[in-house]
């Protein structure tokens, strides 16, 4: 009997509950939406798995066709919706985990300068 309560008490990856990447692959695969618009639906629908996630300090990878049209600021706009922070910190984890994009927003804006 102490055996089946353990069972019980562990949960299967069957029952887990799905992480809050799971859910907004599953909303884009649904709907066909762009990668923001099925993080925002997400995050309406299930606030825990959004704040989860959050906590984890975990990224969200875009497909390959969301990232080759992004640029360095619609990715920070991005950022800043999911993670519900400020421009600064935005364009400061956009600029770490993509570097090439923000060298060239960075070359952009110097070249307007000229």
């Amino acid at each position: 009997m102490s055996k089946e309560k353990k069972f019980e008490k562990n949960e299967t990856p069957e029952k887990a509950e799905p992480t809050f990447q799971q859910l907004v692959r599953q909303e884009r695969e649904r709907t066909g939406c762009s990668l923001t618009a099925a993080m925002q639906a997400v995050s309406g629908k299930h606030p825990e798995a959004h704040a989860a996630f959050l906590q984890s300090g975990s990224t969200l990878d875009a497909s390959p066709e969301d990232a080759g049209e992004k640029d360095f600021m619609t990715m920070v706009e991005q950022c800043q919706t999911m993670r519900k922070c400020s421009r600064t910190e935005a364009m400061q984890r956009i600029a770490r985990s993509h570097p090439n994009a923000h060298r060239q927003f960075i070359e952009q804006a110097n070249r307007r300068e000229e």
